[in-house]
């Protein structure tokens, strides 16, 4: 069923093919990874977390009202265990060796020269550094928003929160990951010293005024 759109597959599976869950689970998996790793930053625990997601949504899918909107419904699952993690972990002093797989994920080697790959890698390191230091409210809308390109109204459905609110924390977030950005960047290498691949730096240095893209 891989060509099957998500609300399909969900029709499926609430139908009794459970065989076909495991084609969500492909489409979802590495994503799921990488969201909650923001929120771990441990490959285990991002591990668990992720299959606790998955056995969650499995459980619940017939209360999935909106089967076209999947994503957001999955996300939503996600982004509870993630910040109760969180809670959990508080805000962890160090990145472990796993962080070297989500700026592998975030900055894909296909047409770099080796000095292009390594420049952008540093770049997404450091705003992988930047994210951490924000709340769990903002590092998730601005995930949501540029990493998983939720429209304003699926991130509502996701966090739980308003329309007016969701843009109320992607302006504020942008204005927080900047200052979390050049006070990591004072006394080091600039970010002005070429294009980026991140989009949510991009977003927010051309225009951090704005909560639109």
């Amino acid at each position: 069923m891989s060509s099957s759109t998500d609300a399909e597959v969900v029709a499926a599976v609430v139908q009794g093919d459970t065989n076909a869950f495991a084609t969500l689970v492909q489409r979802y998996q590495q994503r799921l990874y990488n969201y909650l790793f923001r929120f771990t930053h441990h490959k285990e625990d991002c591990e668990d977390l992720v299959e606790e997601t998955f056995a969650a949504a499995f459980q619940k899918l017939q209360t999935c009202r909106t089967p076209e909107r999947f994503a957001s419904w999955l996300f939503a699952i996600a982004h509870n265990f993630g910040v109760n993690q969180w809670r959990k972990r508080k805000r962890a002093s160090n990145f472990t060796q796993e962080l070297d797989e989500v700026v592998a994920a975030t900055v894909p080697d296909k047409g770099l020269s080796p000095h292009e790959l390594s420049v952008r890698q540093e770049d997404a390191r450091r705003l992988e550094l930047a994210l951490q230091q924000l709340s769990p409210k903002y590092r998730s809308v601005l995930l949501l928003y540029y990493y998983e390109d939720l429209a304003y109204q699926e991130i509502s459905a996701t966090l739980g929160i308003s329309l007016d609110l969701v843009k109320t924390h992607l302006f504020r977030a942008k204005r927080a990951l900047l200052k979390e950005l050049e006070t990591e960047a004072s006394g080091k290498r600039g970010f002005g010293g070429g294009k980026l691949n991140a989009p949510v730096l991009l977003a927010v240095r051309l225009n951090p005024a704005s909560p639109w893209k």
